[in-house]
């Protein structure tokens, strides 16, 4: 972490900052290890402070680098504190981060500094956070690792009658099971016509012979997520379903191969849409192929049409092509990747051949 806190240092130096206000959570949690829901960062180009209050001094203290001095104050007082920092670090401009901060929160904090003027800075540690570092791919490692076990042990629930709610909360209690800290994101699980809803609420369907069966999910250990889809066959499947299941995973397995370090994002997604368009299928594939994972479940960078950002060896991202035809049902199948200087290292293992589930 203190390299990360040096090579935000450099950008602050080149960008001509004084000081920078931290505000995100998952950037905070990055450069300070504080995984607490509370809290500012703020840097100068040689002092590092955490601001907290009482409930989570002690765990600051624990958490964070010696580099981050840990401040108590009251929330009410917050920006009286921070005017003292300012005023003990010879600070005359302050960069904060704005999209973290609403309008009305950004007014009353930049009315509170008095001699400091307020300055929105974006994106400055997102850009950090796209390359993971080894110990980040670790924990998405295990983060894969616990909801693939999770899944295999969810399957055999999935019989004739069941609700949508049910398979989604025993998979949750799996994966916590298995160790996570919590679910990735809201579970999915959607059956039948209900998968042609790319972000269907699991509700209270229930399985019947001839249903699709959509599961996208993901685990969150040490901060670090993982974001898996599957598409399964409830009894047997038709060759209509067959034959669209087969060019999704077509598609993936094509964006896999175009894929490496210097390649615009758009050529990737570009290269999976060439063959849902072979198939007759491009019209039903309305989102972006995929998007960085890490300590947020969306984050930098982006896999789309119109992203011009080159990969870098480092990134993970997701490979999620799917096809979506209402009335009839919908077809996903979402991996996760590393990207290198040569291609892709697939973190995802678990088996994405057709599956025909007895119930």
């Amino acid at each position: 972490m203190e390299e990360r806190v040096r090579r935000l240092r450099e950008d602050m130096s080149r960008e001509g900052m004084e000081a920078f206000l931290v505000l995100g959570r998952a950037n905070r949690r990055y450069l300070s290890g504080f995984s607490g829901s509370a809290g500012w960062g703020f840097l100068t180009l040689e002092k590092a402070y955490l601001l907290t209050d009482a409930r989570y001094r002690e765990q600051a203290e624990k958490e964070c680098l010696p580099l981050w001095e840990v401040r108590e104050v009251k929330w009410k007082k917050a920006a009286e504190t921070l005017q003292e920092l300012l005023k003990e670090e010879g600070v005359t401009a302050l960069h904060a981060e704005e999209e973290h901060l609403s309008r009305a929160s950004w007014v009353r904090l930049e009315e509170a500094l008095e001699g400091v003027e307020l300055r929105p800075a974006r994106g400055l540690v997102e850009k950090l956070r796209r390359v993971k570092g080894r110990e980040e791919v670790e924990r998405i490692r295990r983060a894969v690792r616990i909801a693939e076990k999770a899944l295999s042990a969810t399957l055999p629930l999935l019989r004739e009658g069941v609700m949508e709610r049910e398979v989604a909360a025993e998979l949750d209690y799996r994966m916590r099971r298995e160790g996570a800290e919590a679910p990735a994101f809201e579970t999915i699980v959607a059956f039948g016509s209900r998968t042609s809803l790319p972000h269907a609420r699991t509700g209270e369907a229930r399985l019947a012979p001839g249903d699709l069966v959509l599961v996208d999910f993901g685990a969150r250990w040490e901060g670090y997520h993982s974001d898996l889809t599957r598409t399964f066959f409830f009894g047997r499947s038709t060759e209509e379903q067959r034959r669209v299941y087969r060019a999704v995973l077509r598609a993936q397995e094509a964006a896999f191969e175009e894929a490496r370090a210097g390649l615009p994002a758009r050529e990737v997604d570009g290269r999976a849409r060439e063959v849902l368009k072979e198939e007759g299928l491009g019209e039903r594939f309305g989102h972006g192929l995929g998007h960085g994972v890490g300590l947020e479940v969306h984050e930098a960078p982006r896999l789309g049409e119109e992203e011009e950002e080159p990969l870098e060896a480092g990134m993970v991202v997701t490979f999620e092509p799917g096809v979506y035809i209402p009335g009839w049902g919908g077809v996903r199948i979402e991996d996760l990747a590393l990207v290198t200087e040569e291609g892709v290292e697939v973190l995802t293992s678990f088996p994405k051949e057709i599956l025909e589930l007895e119930g």
